[in-house]
């Protein structure tokens, strides 16, 4: 990733998130690993204390989407149910019992590189280097997308696109609230295509999630960001899940376009 501070899922998921990193915190973190810590890796902690991520390693098979911060909470990289069965010198930074992501100390223990393990009842089976350092391994990431997502240039707002989108297929694309956060979904024809439309702009974390020590800690809890911010923060999201048909996404990308919408791959703005 070019800007590493993006790498973060959008809205954030306080649950996975650790409290507001404070230098104490990393001198306590160190002093139980017995490691000093990346200052890349310590850096990216003062921007967002860990959570989920929006990007992953080209060709990966194991689902990497998250980095565990500095703290108390669940995923954090002192706390984690990993540590126990993990050789001395490996720690890990993202995983699930039969693979982690870690920083690797057994061979520099001032610079650790980035390597992916397979376990096995607490046993490495396998193992590959990632990057020789946390700051190349940053720079592996990539957006990755599940399903295809396009983008929607307007100039007026998600309702307008609902409307023509809605007039095109024939079918209502009804609003949503999830935790805060407003879409429009709907279904379409007889295969059940699922059709999503997302605003760019989206509340900073997930609202049903607000607990009084969140309050007490943030002072921005009610405060707005950018899903990509690459892409500008007027512009609308939209996925079409149809996995056995992929000729009729495309079709219906198409009659969108031919509607008058100015429609690209997300990959366009990320490129």
């Amino acid at each position: 990733m070019k800007d590493v501070n993006s790498i973060w899922e959008r809205p954030i998921t306080l649950s996975d998130v650790q409290p507001l990193l404070t230098p104490g915190m990393v001198q306590s973190a160190e002093k139980q690993l017995g490691y000093r810590l990346p200052a890349a890796y310590i850096e990216l902690m003062k921007k967002q204390n860990g959570g989920n991520i929006r990007c992953g390693l080209r060709d990966e098979d194991y689902n990497h989407t998250r980095i565990f911060g500095i703290g108390p909470n669940e995923n954090s990289i002192t706390n984690n149910e990993f540590l126990p069965s993990i050789p001395h010198g490996l720690i890990p930074f993202d995983g699930l019992a039969h693979w982690c992501l870690c920083l690797d100390y057994r061979k520099d223990p001032d610079t650790p590189s980035v390597v992916h393990i397979e376990l096995e009842s607490g046993i490495i089976k396998s193992e590959e280097t990632i990057a020789p350092t946390f700051s190349e391994y940053l720079e592996q990431l990539i957006i990755v997308e599940e399903v295809e997502i396009f983008v929607v240039e307007t100039t007026t707002s998600i309702g307008e696109v609902v409307r023509i989108i809605s007039t095109v297929l024939g079918t209502p694309i009804r609003p949503h609230f999830s935790a805060g956060d407003l879409h429009y979904f709907g279904f379409h024809g007889e295969n059940d295509v699922r059709i999503y439309l997302h605003g760019n702009k989206v509340p900073k974390y997930h609202q049903e999630e607000f607990l009084p020590e969140h309050a007490a800690e943030r002072d921005d809890l009610n405060a707005s960001i950018l899903r990509h911010p690459e892409v500008d923060e007027n512009y609308v999201f939209l996925e079409i899940e149809n996995e056995e048909y992929e000729g009729q996404r495309q079709e219906m990308v198409q009659n969108f376009r031919d509607a008058g919408l100015i429609i690209n791959s997300l990959n366009h703005y990320l490129s």
